[in-house]
């Protein structure tokens, strides 16, 4: 029924329709409802295509999984490294820096490639499944001609974060990581809001695998920058946020 609606709106449509993937849920559950949205948004793709409807797709993919960086990103992380404070160097933190890809999409690119390995065991494998699902069906779509915004979005003080104790700790911690932060969610819908605008009232470019599409534009909180994996310093993070909760209540 839902994908009859869906279809039935893009059909009726007087203009341009954009169908937004803005999902989460705990567990396996999160899974279950992208694999959801995902029938929702081939039931519109396949009504835009038989009426010769303009749609575009929208998604906000997360940074805690495996996706392609710019260069200059890249080359930010070694840079922040070389000049990390000497407590940070002391922890001895996992770097997050990968060389470039040497074949594939790295060799056709006119830059070097570079992947930024993010996994997140907090997230755990629900969460880094039901990501690339997501980002598989944008990559899929913009290799067909739509035109797509998923630009990359950065941890933000939302509900969903929130709601785990060790997570909204760590968030408050982020700031002892340069360039790192964690964002209110006003100022995140709001420059969501204007990137989503921006990339859906421009051409989609050609890009140097559909890999490349995350890289178009990105909110991504210093995140992209940062030479350590997210993981190897959860825990500093979560101390580090403990002393700034004592020190706002002395």
């Amino acid at each position: 029924a839902l994908a009859a609606w869906v279809a039935g709106v893009v059909r009726s449509s007087a203009g341009p329709v954009t169908l937004g993937t803005y999902l989460y849920a705990d567990g396996e559950a999160n899974v279950r409802i992208t694999a959801a949205a995902d029938v929702l948004t081939q039931a519109a793709m396949r009504a835009a295509a038989a009426s010769r409807r303009e749609l575009s797709l929208a998604y906000l993919p997360s940074q805690t999984v495996a996706h392609v960086i710019p260069a200059a990103a890249a080359e930010a992380q070694r840079a922040n490294a070389a000049k990390a404070p000497w407590w940070q160097s002391m922890m001895r933190y996992r770097l997050a820096i990968r060389p470039p890809l040497s074949g594939a999409a790295g060799s056709a690119a006119a830059e070097p490639t570079y992947v930024h390995d993010a996994y997140s065991m907090t997230q755990g494998p629900n969460y880094a499944l039901a990501q690339h699902m997501r980002q598989w069906r944008a990559m899929l779509a913009y290799t067909e001609g739509y035109a797509v915004s998923a630009p990359m979005a950065p941890a933000a003080r939302t509900a969903s974060m929130l709601h785990v104790h060790t997570v909204a700790t760590a968030l408050d911690g982020f700031g002892y990581f340069r360039p790192l932060e964690a964002f209110e969610p006003d100022c995140v819908r709001a420059c969501l809001a204007a990137l989503l605008a921006v990339e859906l009232s421009t051409p989609m470019p050609a890009l140097p695998s559909p890999f490349h599409l995350f890289t178009r534009h990105g909110f991504h909180g210093g995140f992209w920058r940062f030479p350590y994996s997210s993981d190897s310093i959860g825990s500093s993070a979560y101390v580090l946020g403990m002393v700034r909760l004592w020190r706002k209540e002395a």
